[in-house]
């Protein structure tokens, strides 16, 4: 007998372990771990990488090899005075040979290797705004289960108080004091507050299933550890100064012009010349009238620029605009912020005031039901007016549950527009 009680306790042990507490990080780095848009985002920042590497090979010499074997219709010879028969060309001939090619000057490539090494921290804040973008949205999930879950929690207050009242009710009907109408008018609204109670738990899992499937998981049934946002309240101009501060977009914007102002230190180093290097050696069976095989030689090959159709002026006046279109696409998510920032401080002040007024609300719901309960044992009141108390008693603990969930949200709004998510 001990050992099966041991078993079973061995077996429900088990299962209930299969529910893991998962806090708000622990589903934000799973989420990481498991989101193939990231993954994306990390293979173009290895990308980046490889780019930048190939944006120095401007500096590395060009070395190539080369070989010719040629048949001849006859061999092509000539004889020279006191030197004899000079063989011009072998009906057979062969060849080989290498080059080499090196830049020596070319000034319009330096800021392209900072365009490379600035392209890749646009993939990296890209990544940084893509996961911003997932912990809102599990911050939104985290916030909705959290708030249906005290839901259950006034469903099953409300199942207790209305139970409380159908043994007051049974009692009665013992007594002959109330009709049955009054037991099955009560039955009805336990029954009411249970289909709620169980819509809610099914929303709570479907919410869960997303969250499941976010982080690659095959199963819902796990718990999350309750969390708010509250973040501490700041002065307009110190949360303004910390959103500037953080927020990737206005970074992202940063770097962009960074990338644009290479650029046209790109095109202004088109009108400066280019130096390079070139080098040969050659080696042929035929010794020609040199009497040698082999042969090398250098070239040092100077490129002025002198005129491309006015193509450079017209790039110069086209990077330019791009630069004044990205200052004012900065301006704009500057005074987007301004907007967002002042909406959501007065949002948390609104929303603080309505839940202390909800408070008083409440203790004035309870005391009302109390005094009814009261008044409904003397005879006093009817039934009618207990359930109506009671429902009085219900929806003001939804509208606080409601307030709670808005504040909450605003909170949210607020450090993901600080980017302090």
């Amino acid at each position: 007998m001990k050992k099966i009680v041991l078993i079973l306790l061995i077996l429900s042990t088990s299962i209930f372990s299969q529910s893991k507490n998962y806090t708000y990080q622990d589903i934000v780095k799973k989420i990481f771990d498991h989101n193939y848009k990231l993954k994306e985002i990390e293979e173009q920042i290895a990308q980046a990488d490889i780019l930048i590497e190939k944006s120095y090979t401007f500096l590395q010499p060009i070395v190539s090899a080369n070989g010719r074997y040629t048949i001849n219709d006859k061999e092509t010879a000539m004889t020279m005075p006191n030197v004899g028969k000079i063989t011009i060309t072998d009906k057979y001939t062969y060849s080989f040979g290498a080059n080499l090619n090196y830049t020596l000057l070319n000034l319009r490539a330096l800021p392209l290797v900072k365009v490379a090494k600035k392209s890749k921290d646009i993939s990296t804040l890209s990544k940084e705004i893509a996961e911003l973008t997932i912990k809102e949205a599990v911050g939104e999930i985290f916030i909705n289960i959290l708030m249906l879950e005290e839901v259950i929690r006034v469903n099953e207050l409300t199942e207790k108080n209305l139970l409380a009242h159908l043994e007051l009710i049974k009692a009665k009907l013992e007594m002959k004091e109330v009709v049955d109408i009054e037991k099955l008018r009560l039955e009805v609204e336990l029954a009411g507050n249970e289909t709620q109670k169980q819509q809610t738990l099914g929303t709570i899992r479907q919410l869960k299933s997303t969250l499941a499937v976010m982080m690659g998981l095959d199963s819902e049934e796990f718990l999350i550890v309750p969390i708010t946002f509250k973040e501490d309240i700041k002065t307009y101009d110190e949360f303004l100064n910390i959103a500037k501060a953080n927020r990737k977009e206005l970074k992202l914007k940063d770097v962009q012009l960074e990338i644009e102002n290479h650029m046209l230190d790109n095109v202004y180093m088109q009108f400066y010349p280019n130096l390079a290097l070139q080098a040969g050696w050659n080696w042929n069976s035929a010794t020609g009238f040199t009497g040698e095989h082999d042969s090398w030689n250098i070239n040092f090959v100077l490129n002025i620029p002198i005129y491309e159709g006015g193509m450079r002026f017209k790039d110069i006046k086209n990077e330019k605009s791009k630069i004044r279109e990205i200052k004012f696409q900065k301006m704009a998510i500057e005074d987007d912020l301004k907007q967002e920032i002042k909406s959501i401080i007065i949002e948390i002040e609104n929303h603080e005031l309505t839940l202390k007024k909800i408070e008083r609300e409440i203790e004035l719901a309870k005391k009302s039901l109390e005094l009814t309960e009261e008044s409904y044992k003397l005879g006093v009141a009817q039934n009618i007016d207990v359930l109506d108390s009671t429902k009085i008693v219900q929806l003001t603990n939804l509208s606080l549950v409601s307030e709670r969930l808005k504040l909450n949200q605003s909170y949210l709004k607020l450090k993901k527009t600080l980017g302090k998510l």
